[in-house]
């Protein structure tokens, strides 16, 4: 099992650039490795809008699908530590955006 501080890659889904950078923003605050969008990751970040199945990936361990005032996270397997903190991490930086209050 790694440790807290081991590599946990990203895949960030969103084709708009403004939605991306955010997502972008948020994975590396959250300490993320942020991959291209058609490289092979342990987490997916996307919008909940999307029209794409996000789970094509077999190896995604989690999906983080983020829409208006809400995340979703879809867990295939239970992540190990270090993914666990980046995850909430993840979650305390989408959830504590000030357009997430003010949106």
């Amino acid at each position: 099992m790694d440790g807290p501080t081991g590599e946990v890659t990203a895949r960030v889904t969103a084709v708009a650039p403004l939605l991306r950078r955010g997502l972008v923003r948020a994975a590396v605050a959250a300490g993320f490795t942020v991959v291209a969008s058609d490289a092979v990751a342990q987490v997916t970040i996307g919008l909940g809008e999307r029209g794409e199945d996000p789970s094509a990936a077999a190896d995604v361990q989690v999906d983080v699908l983020v829409g208006a005032g809400s995340v979703v996270l879809t867990v295939r397997h239970a992540p190990d530590v270090s993914t666990a903190l980046k995850l909430r991490g993840l979650l305390i930086e989408l959830l504590e955006a000030p357009t997430a209050t003010h949106g």
